[in-house]
């Protein structure tokens, strides 16, 4: 699979080439949502890792329409019980 090209689209529409192994985009102050450009057969890989190891975050991906989606990231909703 050749290199994947990557542009930085301006709000006149207008497109210059960057070189980037990776582009990351803060959605928010401390979460950021990467996307790897990589060579990877199964497509284009998004990922968001948090800063402080101790955190969780969930990408959460929900439907638009035909050909777009919504990407997020969520905390982890994760909950712990204890049996009494």
């Amino acid at each position: 699979m050749a290199e994947r090209s990557a542009f930085a689209v301006a709000s006149d529409g207008s497109k210059v080439a960057i070189q980037a192994e990776s582009i990351d985009i803060e959605i928010r102050e401390g979460v950021t949502i990467s996307v790897l450009l990589n060579d990877d057969a199964r497509g284009l890989v998004v990922g968001s890792w948090p800063e402080n190891e101790t955190d969780a975050n969930v990408l959460v991906v929900r439907p638009g329409a035909a050909n777009v989606v919504s990407i997020n990231v969520e905390p982890s909703q994760t909950t712990t019980t204890r049996a009494e």
